[in-house]
């Protein structure tokens, strides 16, 4: 009996010893597991509104027109958050290679705050974080400013267009158009007929008759640079020509006329491969008696005579 007690007291103790001898601190590896557990719970992520975003500047041709445009390509820009941002251009017109243009670009705030993201570098708008970035236009077509870089082709190609323009005005004046030609030649009649036959404007009527109209020859041409017009730069062309009219009602005999007609060309660009276009549309200005005159035409404009 007393064996068993002792057996017994003996058996408690080692139990009470290892019991005593076990370690419940949580493990290093509990720790681990419980902090990342809270951190991707707060983590949150840094986006850069620009991160993959490219501008692109192009000349673009509408109709005769050329246009200068700023398109934002987005293509990079990571697909989980492209289409929260919006990228709009500063409206500055005319662009022109060296401007600058700026790129606002917008995402809503709640939208970064339910994604736990971090915009670099952004201002609050409103609902909105702002990020703004510069960016140096280069592509365009470029205005022609000096005379020397007007090519031969070009010059070519638009003498042949004036000079069929101005075939066909005389044909239509020949023709007794008087009131329906595209040319307006209302102000041929006024100002070559009124000045050398001394009669007013009143000889604009149905009576009067063109027997022959002649287009002498090219005078000269000219390059003419405006830096504030829409038409920065045009070429004009000053052309002789001559007519013969009559008008029996106001005892006007069959009388030689002769004067300078100007046609200009508008906004004469270089493309990227240093090739000239004009937008070739032409205007038509006022006849003038002598070819000193319609230089006058072009004051506002810094001149160069193109030889």
């Amino acid at each position: 009996m007393n064996r068993l007690l002792t057996l017994l007291l003996i058996f408690s103790f080692v139990v009470i010893t290892l019991t005593a001898c076990v370690d419940n601190t949580p493990t290093d590896n509990n720790e681990s597991a419980n902090t990342t557990a809270v951190s991707q719970a707060t983590q949150t992520t840094l986006l850069d509104l620009f991160d993959g975003v490219t501008v692109e500047f192009e000349t673009e041709q509408v109709g005769t027109a050329y246009r200068n445009k700023t398109t934002v390509n987005t293509e990079g820009v990571d697909s989980k958050y492209v289409s929260y941002i919006t990228y709009t251009p500063s409206n500055k017109s005319p662009l022109v290679n060296g401007d600058t243009v700026k790129i606002t670009a917008k995402i809503r705030k709640q939208f970064t705050e339910d994604n736990n993201l971090n915009i670099i570098d952004a201002l609050t708008d409103g609902d909105y974080l702002v990020v703004t970035k510069d960016f140096t236009a280069e592509g365009f077509y470029e205005y022609i400013s000096k005379a020397s870089q007007v090519p031969e082709t070009l010059m070519n190609s638009i003498k042949t267009e004036a000079t069929e323009a101005i075939g066909e005005y005389g044909v239509d004046l020949i023709a007794g158009k008087l009131y329906f030609s595209e040319f307006s030649q209302h102000n041929l009649f006024a100002v070559f007929l009124g000045q050398d036959l001394g009669a007013d404007t009143g000889l604009l009527s149905s009576a009067t008759k063109v027997s022959s109209f002649e287009v002498v020859g090219l005078n000269s041409a000219y390059l003419a640079v405006k830096s504030s017009d829409i038409a920065k730069s045009r070429i004009f062309l000053v052309y002789e020509v001559k007519m013969t009219a009559e008008n029996s009602t106001r005892n006007i005999s069959s009388t030689e006329v002769s004067g300078f007609l100007t046609i200009s060309f508008n906004n004469v660009l270089l493309d990227t491969d240093g090739t000239a276009v004009t937008e070739s549309k032409n205007e038509w200005h006022s006849p003038k008696k002598t070819a000193e005159e319609t230089v006058e035409l072009m004051n506002a404009y810094t001149v160069e005579q193109i030889k």
